[in-house]
């Protein structure tokens, strides 16, 4: 399916969390997550965290009575009030993300908050979704200098010790050439040869 499509779903869950007072949890914000998060193009699904508030007293004894076979849970009324089952919108539900985290076996890499109570935005913040971010631009930026300066250094090093050719003719740096006359030295003095090797 296209972003396109899950944008309009997107749209229609807030839509009703923010215009629907009797929803079964009070959300108070909406995060998504996977490859919807990541920008991509045609996204398998999309996936939400909803935050709700603590729960009340009464709607503990219905978790419970769930729990227990004897109802429905709050986040299954949710989902029946949010989507439908055939579609492919997956809604974790917890009163902070971190809880909502720690029960994830594979912990999301990129998570963005779309919407709070005090932050109706999320349009905004849905746009920059895939784009880099300043502290990536940055990052990038430093990467790019850092190997500009290794080419450099590079480039350095094979002038100070490589072997340039005129013509057909090496023409030795003055560090080569030192190094053949100590080796020299050594020979003629200790009488010794280099061993090569055919």
């Amino acid at each position: 399916m296209n972003r396109d499509a899950f944008v309009g779903k997107l749209e229609r869950i807030i839509t009703a969390i923010q215009t629907e007072k009797d929803l079964p949890l009070h959300v108070k914000e909406i995060h998504v997550f996977g490859s919807f998060a990541r920008g991509k193009e045609d996204p398998g699904d999309l996936d939400l965290i909803l935050i709700h508030e603590t729960l009340t007293r009464d709607q503990e004894e219905q978790e419970m009575k769930a729990i227990e076979g004897l109802g429905t849970s709050l986040e299954q009324k949710m989902n029946n009030r949010l989507k439908s089952n055939r579609e492919s919108v997956d809604i974790a539900y917890g009163a902070t993300l971190e809880q909502v985290i720690t029960r994830f076996s594979i912990k999301p890499k990129i998570i963005v908050k779309l919407w709070s109570k005090d932050d109706h935005q999320w349009q905004v913040k849905l746009a920059q979704i895939g784009l880099p971010s300043p502290a990536f631009e940055m990052e990038i930026e430093s990467y790019r200098e850092y190997i500009t300066k290794l080419e450099y250094n590079l480039a350095a090093y094979q002038a100070a010790v490589g072997v340039r050719v005129i013509g057909n003719t090496p023409l030795l740096t003055q560090i080569q050439e030192a190094r053949i006359k100590a080796i020299e030295e050594i020979r003629k003095t200790n009488k010794w040869e280099p061993l090569s090797i055919l």
